[in-house]
């Protein structure tokens, strides 16, 4: 029986590896706003002959992005002029992808569990088309559930590596080290969270005093958080200072980071009751869809002025009687997604302690996007193997 199991799933990860190929091949490229900007800094670094960010970019450039994403664009573009070799390699890494969302669901809940999110998370829509950009979400959910398979199998040190690593792709990885450490602390497995708090520390700053040696600046993950936090937290056309994301010319990216950070703790000091209020809206705008990776289908989407419009919720509604075919599949996807959610949070409801890892992701990653977040749909989608594992736990919880 475990042998058919094992057969099964490489089976249908090879399929779905198969049809990331296929997706890619057919629809190419798919230009989204970040994946350009990743482009261009890729592109400058290449000419610059270093790695992201060089002395240049930080002196110039308003802010330091997602490191680790940018600089796996660069090597593409460095050994091949193309970011087709990248695509075809995150394509590999969705199928790796969705063996290890099912080997960690096996590891924490048995081989039905496991056989259930398998079958969920390839019938999931939203789970196609991601390997057509060059954006964070694909690398970095793939190193975290390998960080979580690696815990879950007693390597501390390598998880704790594998972690910083996507903190370095996307700085969002530290959610996923403190779900760890609740889970290991609370079943009594509390040794290996100071080896893999040691690892990540010691690789974050390895990557940091690797710039600091380039550059003269420590950098080891991407510094937006307090721009975005500021610019979409302020009421800026009725604020008393309206120029509170504007900074001088003179400073470098790092300089205006700390303005930023410096302004934004200033300002929630000086308006909690608004950003408090906030956070209901942070929540819904972050899950209200899982639409985003629908723009790989568009047919237009090499040259649509807003790549995102046809796939939003009020052109959704409003083409609801005669929708295209790409927006069809997003009205089933949008109902599949309410799905797992609902079955992930009942799950949860009905048995906290057995689904408390991947409650914890969820719980704290949440948490996190209301304090530091702004609210994006794009936000959730780390957490969506974790949401479909506690959704596969629903007849057994």
């Amino acid at each position: 029986m475990q042998n058919r199991h094992r057969q099964i799933t490489l089976a249908v990860t090879a399929l779905f590896t198969l049809v990331q190929l296929l997706l890619l091949a057919h629809y190419g490229y798919t230009p989204y706003p970040d994946a350009e900007g990743y482009l261009h800094l890729a592109r400058q670094s290449v000419a610059q002959g270093s790695l992201y960010p060089t002395l240049q970019q930080i002196n110039h450039e308003p802010f330091v992005w997602n490191s680790g994403a940018i600089n796996l664009v660069a090597l593409s573009l460095w050994l091949t002029h193309s970011v087709t070799p990248l695509l075809v390699f995150y394509a590999l890494l969705k199928g790796a992808t969705v063996w290890l969302t099912a080997a960690v669901a096996h590891r924490l809940f048995g081989r039905r569990t496991a056989l259930v999110t398998l079958i969920l998370y390839v019938a999931y829509p939203a789970n196609y088309g991601e390997c057509t950009s060059v954006l964070s979400e694909t690398p970095f959910i793939f190193l975290t559930l390998l960080a979580f398979y690696q815990a879950l199998h007693g390597r501390s040190l390598m998880a704790g590596f594998l972690l910083a690593v996507a903190q370095w792709i996307r700085p969002f990885a530290l959610v996923f080290l403190l779900a760890w450490a609740v889970y290991a602390w609370l079943r009594g497995r509390r040794r290996p969270i100071l080896s893999m708090l040691l690892a990540y520390t010691a690789t974050l700053l390895l990557i940091g005093g690797s710039c600091r040696l380039r550059t003269g600046h420590f950098v080891c993950q991407a510094q937006t958080g307090w721009m975005a936090l500021l610019q979409y937290s302020v009421d800026h056309a009725s604020a008393a200072d309206t120029s509170l994301t504007l900074t001088p010319d003179s400073l470098n990216a790092l300089q205006r980071n700390d303005l930023w950070r410096r302004r934004t703790l200033r300002w929630i000091a000086d308006h909690p009751g608004e950003y408090l209020a906030q956070m209901p809206r942070k929540l819904i705008e972050t899950y209200v869809s899982d639409n985003v990776n629908f723009c790989a289908f568009l047919p237009d989407k090499a040259t649509s002025p807003y790549l995102y419009g046809p796939l939003s919720l009020r052109s959704l509604w409003h083409d609801l009687r005669h929708p295209t075919a790409v927006q069809a599949l997003t009205l089933f996807n949008l109902v599949y997604y309410a799905f797992l959610l609902l079955l992930f949070l009942v799950a949860v409801a009905q048995n906290r302690r057995r689904l408390l890892l991947p409650a914890a992701v969820v719980a704290l990653g949440t948490l996190m996007l209301l304090l530091v977040g702004h609210g994006e749909a794009r936000f959730h989608i780390p957490f969506m193997p974790f949401i479909i594992m506690g959704a596969a736990c629903y007849r057994r919880a």
